[in-house]
């Protein structure tokens, strides 16, 4: 097996709505959601190069949403950026 390594750089995270535990969990919860994603679908994606997602709006958090929640929406978002569709906000 070929062991791919993604680099990931994220200038800003807005997280409103997220109460202050849940904003101090956020960081935690986001690696590992991150860490749940399957390389494979960057590769196919960016084969060419460097792959750019230049904004990625992943949604409105429901009320009292955990900071799982809000880290598996980023994912998603990021999921959906890399796939060439749009994000739970209808922005990537």
């Amino acid at each position: 097996m070929n062991a791919r390594n993604v680099h990931l750089r994220i200038d800003r995270i807005a997280l409103e709505g997220l109460s202050d535990q849940a904003r101090r969990r956020f960081p935690s919860a986001l690696e590992a959601a991150l860490g749940k994603l399957d390389a494979t679908a960057f590769e196919r994606s960016a084969a060419s190069g460097r792959l750019r997602i230049s904004n990625l709006d992943a949604g409105r958090l429901p009320a009292n949403a955990t900071a799982e929640q809000a880290a598996g929406m980023v994912v998603d978002g990021i999921r959906l950026g890399v796939s060439g569709r749009t994000g739970g906000g209808g922005h990537v």
